[in-house]
C-alpha cells in the first residue's frame, strides 16, 4: 500500500472532517430544534446562540474544537514535510514526531470538546451529526498519523512513494 498517500489522505479527510464539524450547527438535535458551537436553528431558521444558552461550557467546547482544528492543520503540515523530506532519516524521524504529537494534542482536544458537550446536553437532547462529524475527524487524523509512524518505523514503504 502507498503508505504517505494514505496516511496523508487520512489525515486529511480527517482535517477536513472535524473543520465541517466545527462549523456546522449540528451538535445537538431536539425535535426541529439544533444548536452547534456557532449557531442554535430552529426549523432551519438560525441565528447567534441565545445569552441562555452562551456558557462557559461552551466556549471550552469552543476553544477545544479550535486547538483540535489547529493542531490538526499543523499535523498535516508536518507529515507533508516529513514526506518531502524522505531522503533526510533524522528529519522525517523529528517531523513524524512533531506531526504525531501535534495530532495527539488535536485528538485529545476534539474528544474534550465532545466530552464536555455531552456532559452540558446529555439530558436534553440527542447527538447530531456535526458531533459525529468532528469525532470521526478526530479518530481519521490520529489513525492516519499512527499509520505513518509505524511505516516510517518499520521502513516498508517503497522509497520512490515518499518523493514528491
Amino acid at each position: 500500500m502507498r503508505c504517505p498517500a494514505v496516511s496523508l489522505l487520512l489525515m486529511c479527510l480527517g482535517t477536513v472532517l472535524h473543520v465541517i464539524g466545527l462549523a456546522s450547527h449540528q451538535w445537538s438535535v431536539e425535535g426541529d430544534q439544533s444548536q452547534g458551537l456557532w449557531r442554535y436553528c430552529v426549523q432551519d431558521v438560525c441565528r447567534s446562540i441565545p445569552e441562555r444558552l452562551n456558557t462557559d461550557a461552551l466556549l471550552i467546547c469552543r476553544v477545544l474544537a479550535l486547538a483540535g482544528m489547529f493542531f490538526s492543520f499543523v499535523s498535516v503540515t508536518l507529515i507533508g514535510l516529513a514526506i518531502h523530506c524522505k531522503t533526510y532519516q533524522y528529519r522525517t524521524i523529528v517531523l513524524t514526531l512533531l506531526s504525531t504529537a501535534s495530532s495527539s494534542v488535536a485528538f485529545f482536544s476534539i474528544v474534550s470538546c465532545t466530552t464536555v458537550w455531552r456532559t452540558i446536553y446529555s439530558v436534553s437532547s440527542s447527538i447530531g451529526f456535526s458531533f459525529i462529524i468532528s469525532i470521526i475527524g478526530g479518530t481519521s487524523l490520529i489513525i492516519g498519523v499512527l499509520l505513518f509512524l509505524y511505516y516510517v518505523k518499520t521502513d516498508k514503504c517503497d522509497d520512490r512513494l515518499l518523493h514528491v
